[in-house]
């Protein structure tokens, strides 16, 4: 009779303890889908990163491939007050970061590449 009780326990326990397993394993699941990289390529803009307005464009162009609202968004601000950040180590790289008009909404970065005549943009949402 003690044994069956304990069984029973022990079957509660660990079916409890699977259920919520799976919804953690489903979070971070979610979290790894939400906060993914996409990648789209702009061909024939030669010089594209050499001022801040045409990076700017480009970033702009890359969030709407991605299926943003532009109406929504507005360029932020780095440290120091600047809207394009460019890589001291590599020229041909910047960076924009994109906010929502509402408050504490979605917010999006877009990480700009020269190759040649092509930009590659990488769209992703900022943490």
């Amino acid at each position: 009779m003690r044994t069956t009780r304990t069984t029973r326990i022990l079957k509660f326990t660990a079916s409890v303890l699977g259920f919520f397993l799976l919804c953690y394993l489903a979070v971070v699941a979610w979290a790894l889908w939400d906060f993914r990289t996409h990648t789209y390529t702009i061909h024939g803009v030669p010089n594209a990163l050499s001022d801040n307005a045409a990076a700017i464009r480009l970033s702009a162009s890359a969030l709407r491939l991605h299926g943003a609202d532009l109406a929504t968004f507005t360029a932020g601000t780095f440290w120091g007050g600047v809207t394009v950040g460019y890589n001291e180590l590599h020229p041909n790289r910047a960076t924009t970061h994109w906010i929502q008009h509402a408050p504490g909404t979605l917010r999006l970065g877009v990480a700009l590449e020269q190759h040649g005549s092509d930009v590659v943009c990488y769209v992703t949402r900022s943490k």
